[in-house]
């Protein structure tokens, strides 16, 4: 399974940020301007808990996401996460068929 994912992450260069401090419709928002600005793709990933999310996504629209996060929308932190994909994403597509595979 981890291999599939790998593979599909490998497949794109995407990422993830935290992004602490804003409500989730504001991080929304926030998507939609880092994806229109950047001209890639980036959502909400994770709903961790009230004024902190996980975004995932392409990743230059991460990079345009954490550059204006904070000053343009006021979040609190914006911080890029060492990870090796767009996890929870549709970036993680690739990776659905073998996933049945090795589990059925």
């Amino acid at each position: 399974m981890c291999e599939a994912m790998q593979a599909a992450a490998d497949a794109a260069a995407s990422g993830m940020v935290s992004v602490v401090g804003l409500d989730s419709e504001k991080t929304e928002q926030l998507c939609a301007t880092a994806s229109e600005l950047s001209g890639k793709r980036v959502q909400i990933a994770n709903y961790l808990c009230k004024g902190n999310y996980t975004v995932s996504g392409d990743k230059e629209a991460c990079a345009k996401l954490a550059e204006i996060a904070k000053p343009e929308f006021k979040a609190r932190m914006a911080v890029p996460l060492a990870v090796a994909g767009a996890f929870h994403t549709d970036f993680m597509a690739p990776a659905v068929e073998k996933l049945k595979e090795v589990l059925a």
